[in-house]
């Protein structure tokens, strides 16, 4: 892990952050405080914007953690070694030991990180919909449906059928 912070362990993996996230996450919390939410929720202190945009972008770096976790949860449930996870630039990795034994067991394995982001996708929808009937504040009911929108773009970056994506692992998996 060159270039990477240790954060210490989750489930039992080493979890690290490279360097290059501190770029994204500031990059996300800008576009969403500048741009994103204003366009969105107009006339509120620029504070408001750069507190939910910078809690927006965190949140959403923590699902792409919550995503590798999944791959990792089930890889070790199939038997496979999980070395390490590491977010960075372009997203995050779980490095595994070895292969599935199965066919199967990749596939499930493959799915897995998308499972969890679709999860929090929906999570992040239902959060939406709840908050704008309950506390109807707009700029958080708009910083959840980015979380939903992002999350579902996420899993579906992910299923395009190619190496290193989960989709490409899924293709091997059923090419198997």
């Amino acid at each position: 892990m060159n270039s990477t912070f240790r954060l210490g362990r989750l489930l039992g993996v080493r979890v690290g952050v490279n360097w290059s996230v501190l770029i994204i996450a500031w990059l996300l919390a800008w576009s969403l405080a500048t741009t994103t939410l204003p366009e969105q929720v107009p006339d509120r202190a620029d504070a408001s914007y750069w507190i939910v945009g910078t809690i927006s972008a965190l949140v959403f770096l923590a699902s792409i953690l919550a995503h590798e976790l999944g791959h990792a949860f089930v890889a070790r449930r199939s038997g496979v070694e999980v070395r390490d996870i590491t977010l960075w630039m372009l997203g995050g990795i779980a490095r595994l030991g070895g292969l599935a034994r199965t066919a199967r067991a990749e596939l499930r394995i493959a799915l897995a990180g998308p499972v969890v982001s679709l999860a929090i996708a929906l999570a992040a929808a239902m959060a939406a919909i709840l908050t704008d009937a309950l506390v109807t504040d707009e700029l958080v009911v708009a910083a959840l449906v980015w979380l939903a929108v992002i999350n579902t773009a996420l899993v579906l970056f992910n299923l395009i059928p190619a190496a290193p994506l989960d989709g490409g692992r899924v293709l091997s998996a059923i090419l198997w």
